[in-house]
């Protein structure tokens, strides 16, 4: 049986200039019992449920989908239920379950998580729909027909997606991320299905020979890995491991609750050389890459029983182990073959060093936040425990991000843990206004620079993506209250505005140019 993984996925990359660290102790409080969700009605099953964020009515305030899982025997069993957050409306955090207003005819049942649903503009009209990913279910779409959802009889086949301009037309396509599947935007909200085949991933073929990129040749271990028997996965992704501006390839080879294989290729003239010695990263683990010390480079995270860890990259594809702290305890716990992974990148604390958010489907004993100290270091500050799923948001608009999560399996209850960390830094949470085909400036690049130092690599306090659920820019800042952000685009086009005052929700529309 495939292992499921219902998460927000948001990593995000932050980078911190000298001195702009504050002190603060990071504390989280768990506002379930004053929220009246302790007991929505079901429960958890640490399978097909899920929890996802977004503000899906664009009111400002951050509202909760939960997905109630398949085997749920209750009433409530088998569907999506749809909490409104009522900040706006009352003037304190409250959440209302609007699911039959929002969701007409009963299609709440539709809504189902073989994985994590994705809330993302599938029709560049400037309002979040909701897309039911899927690649053993059928996968189904809801669109946001002012304010009310209706399903439509078309997905995109996947168990978790990557949304870009693929072929440079300006649409945002939607890629498979473990089926290769490539659905191609003709617009309108219309897609046509293709396949990847710079991307190739899946379940292996009956004939048990691995699909490779060209250029690539694999080694006899991969070889008989990839043959074994049983449900064994695969990946090919392309990423710049060596900081010389090509895309290179990871390889991660999978078997469903067994074991882990890594591979690394590096671009050399017209194909590929092998350079996972080189890397230093260890081999049976999964990675993830992403910048956890805030230097600028990417940095690596591995899940594995024997070799979990943070390792601290060189930016030339090089990799050392970082100093030993509980970020190696926590990903180093694989129960029962479900592996703790890095579920998001953030600063909770606002003083630029980033924390970590991990999370272990099925099981929860990794499920956690981390905060971040130097050298690639993390301390534990909460024990989340969530199974069936766990996303990040500032619920109440007070400029620190907080975490929504299940509970163990079999119990009930939607745990909030508001963030209530004292003196914290500053912050900036930043919406943007994006073009008429990609009206949320998904994948644009926001950066905070030391006044007067615009785009000078040691002034840069911070930087993050803008993601497809539309959710503000989160800026960690440190001391700094005045800041000059830059904000580029995927095809190179940059906006700038200088002395931006922080803490406090900022609009950033994009100048007509980039429009």
């Amino acid at each position: 049986m495939r292992r499921r993984v219902s998460i927000l996925g948001i990593f995000t990359l932050l980078l911190v200039a000298a001195g702009s660290a504050v002190a603060g102790e990071l504390k989280f409080t768990d506002h379930m019992e004053r929220l009246g969700l302790a007991d929505p009605g079901y429960a958890w099953h640490g399978y097909h449920d899920a929890i996802v964020c977004a503000d899906w009515d664009a009111d400002g305030d951050v509202d909760v989908l939960v997905v109630v899982s398949l085997h749920e025997k209750g009433p409530l069993g088998r569907q999506g239920r749809m909490y409104v957050n009522l900040l706006k409306e009352t003037g304190k955090l409250a959440f209302e379950d609007r699911t039959e207003k929002l969701i007409p005819d009963g299609t709440q049942g539709k809504i189902i998580a073989d994985s994590a649903p994705v809330f993302l503009d599938v029709d560049a009209d400037g309002d979040l729909d909701l897309s039911v990913v899927s690649d053993e279910h059928h996968p189904l779409t809801f669109i946001n027909d002012k304010g009310v959802f209706r399903l439509q009889g078309w997905g995109f086949s996947a168990q978790s997606l990557t949304i870009r301009d693929c072929d440079a037309d300006g649409d945002l396509d939607v890629l498979g991320n473990d089926t290769g599947n490539l659905y191609l935007n003709e617009g309108k909200g219309k897609f046509k299905h293709t396949k990847s085949d710079a991307d190739p991933c899946g379940h292996m073929p009956r004939d048990k020979v691995l699909p490779t990129p060209k250029g690539i040749r694999v080694d006899d271990e991969v070889k008989a890995r990839a043959a074994e028997k049983g449900h064994v996965y695969y990946f090919w992704r392309r990423i710049d491991l060596n900081g010389d501006g090509q895309e290179d390839y990871h390889l991660g080879l999978s078997q469903a609750y067994g074991f882990k294989v890594a591979r690394f290729y590096a671009r050399a003239g017209a194909g590929y050389r092998d350079i996972t010695a080189e890397t230093g990263l260890p081999t049976d683990a999964s990675i993830r890459f992403v910048d956890v010390d805030a230097d600028g480079n990417l940095d690596a995270v591995a899940t594995s029983k024997k070799t979990g860890g943070v390792f601290l990259g060189d930016g030339k594809g090089h990799f050392a182990r970082a100093h030993p702290s509980d970020a190696d305890k926590v990903f180093a716990i694989t129960i029962g073959g479900c592996y703790t992974v890095p579920q998001a990148v953030v600063d909770f604390d606002c003083d630029g060093r980033p924390d970590m958010v991990t999370v272990q489907p099925r099981v929860g004993v990794g499920s956690t936040v981390l905060r971040g100290q130097q050298n690639g270091r993390f301390e534990l500050v909460l024990k989340t425990n969530a199974t069936s799923g766990q996303a990040v948001a500032d619920l109440n608009n007070d400029g620190l991000l907080d975490v929504v999560a299940s509970g163990a399996k079999g119990t009930r209850g939607i745990h909030v843990y508001l963030n209530e960390t004292k003196a914290p830094g500053h912050w900036l949470a930043v919406r943007l206004k994006g073009h008429a085909a990609n009206p949320f400036a998904v994948n644009a690049v926001v950066e905070a620079y030391l006044p007067g130092k615009l785009g000078v690599a040691d002034a840069r306090l911070a930087r993050a993506n803008a993601t497809p659920d539309g959710l503000p820019v989160h800026l960690g800042l440190g001391r700094l209250d005045v800041v000059d952000l830059r904000v580029k685009l995927p095809s190179g086009l940059v906006a700038v505005m200088k002395n931006a005052e922080t803490d406090r929700p900022l609009r950033f529309r994009l100048p007509d140019h980039m429009r």
